[in-house]
């Protein structure tokens, strides 16, 4: 087991400062599942430093220190195993496959399937987590909440990223990346990566030149995902037409132009991650929208609970293991976003019925979505991996 486990984080790595929030949340769980834990924000340099005095089994961040310029990782320099505990989208963190020294988490068993496809087998699935002193004390559901919506979403123009497969692509292509789309915000279980390969071989005889060898799939897997997550979060908003939704993210003045000016959304500029767990606090609604998640879970869903908000999310597999539609979660359907509007006028007017449904959520959430049980998970499951970089290493020197 690593005893000693050395946290990074860097602060103004990340978009509302969200990951330093995570590093010391999860690292306190880490603490209590019994690793000796030291914290550290850091430079490539001092953390040379902070080695001379402290020397970890195992160095944890997530999503992870990516190679320097010359492809050197700081994680072979040391000889120690680093952990990359992985939040976003599985294609931009390739380059950390490239390190035997790499061990990765993926919050999405299919980022898991992704990196095993490409040999690379140092991966785990560890889900988001939302503190267990949340869940200890939570809020009055009772308490008063000025929002009736709320969600946390930055604007992403998905006709613009359209706009650029016509440019780029010929129509084939164009059709076979517009299907790969409507596949995931249509079901709730196929993923990006799944639905592209099948639309690409079904459409490949009417590319003009198709030549996979050619394609930069990376590219136009993310651009693909960005696709779709700014579909969804778009359309759900514009299926509610009768509460008022509160927005909360960057391009807050893209979204009424968008949207047309609705006189039910109005749209603030992004707020810290500390103050985004106020305003679910303050809120009586969370949507959340994450479609290219189809077996893993976004923290807001486990948040947006902990801090007695009803959250109305997509439905997918994972969720589907510990959680049950309008029992203690509300999952919209896929690709129908204008039912969404009936669900929150619904529990909207019946508060008692909202409060029924969030406090099973938060029960449901203390005893499978903590950043404790988060821990042990890791801790669990570490070993294995661990004796397999040793033993290489051992191979190596023989």
């Amino acid at each position: 087991m690593a005893k000693r486990i050395l946290l990074v984080s860097k602060e103004g790595r990340s978009q509302y400062d969200v990951l330093n929030f995570f590093t010391r949340q999860f690292g306190e769980a880490l603490s209590r599942a019994g690793a000796d834990c030291e914290f550290f924000e850091a430079s490539e340099h001092s953390l040379l430093t902070r080695f001379a005095t402290w020397k970890p089994d195992i160095v944890f961040s997530f999503n992870g220190i990516l190679p320097d310029e010359n492809g050197y990782f700081f994680a072979d320099l040391l000889q120690i195993p680093h952990l990359s505990f992985l939040t976003d989208s599985p294609q931009g963190f390739l380059p950390l496959a490239h390190s035997p020294y790499t061990i990765l988490t993926c919050v999405d068993r299919a980022a898991c399937d992704f990196f095993k496809r490409l040999h690379f087998n140092n991966v785990l699935f560890i889900p988001h987590g939302v503190s267990s002193e949340a869940l200890a004390h939570p809020p009055s559901l009772h308490l008063p909440r000025p929002y009736d919506v709320t969600m946390l979403s930055s604007f992403i123009d998905y006709e613009k990223i359209h706009a650029q497969w016509q440019e780029k692509y010929d129509a084939g292509f164009c059709r076979a990346l517009e299907e790969a789309a409507d596949i995931v915000l249509s079901d709730e279980k196929t993923s990006y990566v799944t639905a592209l390969s099948h639309a690409l071989d079904r459409y490949s005889r009417q590319i003009k030149g198709f030549d996979p060898k050619k394609i930069d799939f990376i590219r136009l897997l993310t651009s693909l995902e960005n696709y779709i997550r700014a579909k969804d979060r778009i359309e759900l908003v514009k299926g509610i037409t009768d509460a008022t939704v509160h927005i909360f993210g960057t391009g807050s003045d893209r979204w009424k132009d968008f949207l047309g000016n609705p006189k039910n959304v109005i749209a603030h500029e992004a707020v810290p991650y500390d103050q985004a767990l106020q305003i679910m606090r303050q809120s009586k609604i969370v949507l959340n929208s994450c479609p290219s998640f189809k077996t893993g879970a976004h923290e807001r869903i486990f948040a947006g609970i902990a801090n007695g908000a009803l959250v109305i999310t997509n439905d997918n597999l994972y969720m589907r293991e510990t959680f049950t539609d309008k029992q203690d979660i509300v999952f919209f359907p896929a690709a129908k976003w204008e039912k969404t509007n009936d669900l929150v006028n619904e529990y909207l007017k019946e508060s008692e019925k909202r409060y029924e449904v969030v406090a099973k959520g938060q029960k449901v959430v203390k005893a499978h979505h903590t950043w404790d049980q988060r821990a042990q998970s890791l801790l669990q499951q570490l070993d294995p991996i661990l004796e397999r970089i040793q033993s290489r290493e051992k191979n190596k020197l023989n």
